[in-house]
């Protein structure tokens, strides 16, 4: 059900040009489908529009979709929403940043053209082509902009999107529809480059550590 692949198999999707789509799913995403009430702890509200989006980017069989670190009493809960699909596991990215280890990563993305979808905060990153901005939170308010500006881009690239649970239903929307490009659900990647680290085992990683990544 859930495949746990080394980096040297995601890099040589980079290094091949063998695009694809990575949607990913973690607690919100499945609170939201599973028609939980409130928000997030980020502020995203668990709307109907929301969880219907989710649960069509479930089903969309030409996406990867990317399982998150979830508690085994949730994982339960949410089994048969995951019955009959394949998964990928993308916790390594969270952990190998961790470990200062994800720089092989960072190297391939800087000889791309990168596009990052994201808040504005997240402009400071380092390095990028081109930027499509988001709200902070309930960016799912915003799809329907946000498309249109992808659209209105349409450069083969690295499309980037960290923009909370709107990320992978941008994602499902956007497939096929941007030639010869990666359209990835980065999830909170980039927040520690950017002084912002909003997961709170990031908080005790020395900042050299995060630095050896770049």
């Amino acid at each position: 059900m859930i495949t746990h692949s080394p980096l040297n198999w995601w890099l040589g999707k980079f290094i091949n040009n063998q695009y694809f789509s990575l949607a990913r799913f973690g607690d919100g995403e499945w609170l939201c489908i599973q028609g939980k009430q409130g928000a997030n702890s980020h502020g995203c509200n668990y709307t109907p529009e929301l969880r219907q989006d989710l649960i069509d980017t479930l089903k969309d069989y030409r996406l990867m979709r990317g399982m998150q670190r979830i508690l085994p009493r949730q994982l339960r809960e949410v089994r048969e929403f995951m019955k009959f699909r394949e998964f990928v596991d993308t916790e390594i990215f969270g952990d190998l940043l961790a470990e200062g280890k994800l720089k092989p990563l960072f190297d391939i993305l800087r000889k791309k053209h990168v596009v990052i979808v994201s808040s504005a905060n997240k402009r400071q990153f380092p390095f990028y082509n081109h930027f499509i901005e988001t709200p902070l939170t309930n960016t799912h308010l915003e799809s329907e902009r946000i498309i249109k500006e992808c659209l209105a881009y349409r450069k083969p690239a690295v499309y980037l999107f960290c923009c909370g649970m709107a990320a992978g239903t941008l994602i499902h929307k956007l497939h096929g529809k941007i030639q010869n490009s990666y359209l990835i659900d980065f999830g909170h990647l980039l927040d520690p480059f950017i002084g912002d680290n909003s997961r709170e085992y990031l908080k005790h990683i020395p900042q050299e550590i995060i630095n050896q990544n770049l």
